[in-house]
């Protein structure tokens, strides 16, 4: 195996360190959201947040990522980011024109 894929699906030893795996990949996924953030959710949303968020929920599901390890540990991060961008987007942007169709 090459250290790209001991990076991508963590070895057993590095299972344990969530945090460390978390911080490694923080740099990429800031930059991967603030490209998918449009810039009328930009206006209400700081893509840290979203990537906070992000690290909370794979933090949460860290276990069962770990036990069945579906897809390279960055992309299945990437996954659970661009979800939340979805939904942040839903929520606010979404809202909003909701909100101008009414009156």
């Amino acid at each position: 195996r090459s250290m790209h894929d001991e990076r991508e699906n963590p070895a057993d030893e590095q299972v344990g360190d969530v945090e460390g795996l978390l911080a490694t990949e923080r740099p990429g996924l800031l930059r991967f959201v603030a490209r998918r953030l449009s810039s009328r959710l930009k206006a209400r949303v700081d893509a840290s947040d979203i990537v906070q968020e992000t690290f909370r929920e794979a933090h949460r599901r860290f276990a069962d990522y770990a036990g069945t390890r579906p897809m390279p540990f960055d992309a299945w991060l990437r996954k659970l980011a661009y979800d939340r961008v979805a939904m942040e987007y839903r929520r606010h942007v979404g809202a909003a024109q909701r909100s101008v169709q009414r009156e």
